[in-house]
């Protein structure tokens, strides 16, 4: 981790640093993956700033970019071939006052390579109850509701299967 130029900060994001390092990056892996660490805590979605820094990282070459601090689930989208998750929810948080904080899900991106072609293969939502110890105990109400606000702020399209919870299939195949 890297230390930011403000006192108390541990990192304050700066678009040339990160436009440098993923350019760096992208030169020597398959995939480029950002954790963004910013947005209102709280709210629907992630703010002007939270967005346009993100979409920054996917401009610079991030295949995805993972959204935390608002304490609660956000929507999903692909933007110029970057999955943007704005807010994964808590992870491990117990903030029991409130019901967003208290539902959030796990994104499993499986990435595939053959013969020099890179994609994004698959995408699944898990849906997890956060807190010290963080449980996939969530009742069949809970999941829906906690889906559905994902797919309302969301410009993807969430697909329910046996399986689980899937980002439409045709996105998984995107390559950035």
């Amino acid at each position: 981790m890297v230390r930011g130029t403000k006192s108390g900060l541990i990192s304050v994001f700066d678009s040339a640093r990160a436009q440098r390092e993923i350019g760096t990056l992208k030169d020597s892996v398959d995939f480029v993956l950002a954790s963004y660490h910013g947005g209102d805590e709280y709210k629907d979605v992630s703010g002007k700033s939270a967005e346009r820094e993100m979409k920054l990282l996917a401009d610079f070459g991030a295949n995805v970019v993972l959204g935390h601090h608002p304490h609660v689930p956000q929507g999903i989208e692909m933007y110029h071939g970057c999955l943007i998750f704005h807010s994964l929810g808590n992870a491990v948080f117990n903030q029991p006052q409130r019901f967003w904080t208290q539902r959030s899900f796990a994104a499993l991106v499986g990435f595939e390579k053959r013969n020099e072609q890179k994609k994004i293969s698959s995408i699944e939502l898990i849906p997890f109850r956060p807190g010290y110890q963080p449980t996939t105990d969530l009742n069949t109400d809970d999941i829906q509701k906690l889906m559905d606000r994902i797919q309302t702020l969301s410009t993807i399209t969430i697909i329910h299967t046996k399986r689980g919870y899937f980002v439409e299939p045709s996105l998984a195949s995107t390559s950035h």
